[in-house]
């Protein structure tokens, strides 16, 4: 980083996204965790000590968050919280599916025996000597 970082700020969204190619969904919900985890900090410095955190605090509030492992967890958690919300929106179209195959199971089941069906037809209609001899016996 060229920059001398204040500590007010950091260096984490850069860090979440510097590997993507444009912005994904998991590198978006990494960085609101830890925004999540950023306004806790703040709620829990104005809870103990009634002001907003000093310098001193954010440098290292944000030195911790800009470490490898803490990015990890950020990643680690927006990982679940993406196959969650996909397992969610795809859940509905994968059991359309399987209905769709057990449908198509069905069905293949049916025209099977209707094969049999028409296969043993032709048989006795051949074995007969042609359509005549089976409408006879069918009436």
């Amino acid at each position: 980083m060229s920059q001398t970082p204040d500590p007010k700020y950091s260096w984490v969204f850069q860090r979440l996204t510097e590997n993507d190619q444009g912005y994904n969904l998991e590198s978006i919900v990494a960085y609101t965790i830890y925004k999540k985890h950023k306004i806790d900090f703040i709620n829990q410095i104005k809870s103990r000590h009634q002001r907003d955190p000093n310098d001193q605090e954010w440098e290292t509030f944000h030195t911790q968050c800009e470490l490898d492992s803490s990015l990890k967890g950020f990643r680690d958690q927006a990982n679940i919280v993406v196959s969650n919300l996909l397992n969610v929106a795809l859940s509905s179209e994968i059991a359309a599916l399987e209905d769709q195959a057990l449908l198509d199971s069905k069905v293949k089941a049916q025209l099977e025996i209707v094969e049999t069906k028409v296969n043993t037809i032709n048989g006795f209609m051949t074995e007969k000597q042609g359509a005549g001899w089976w409408f006879s016996e069918v009436g």
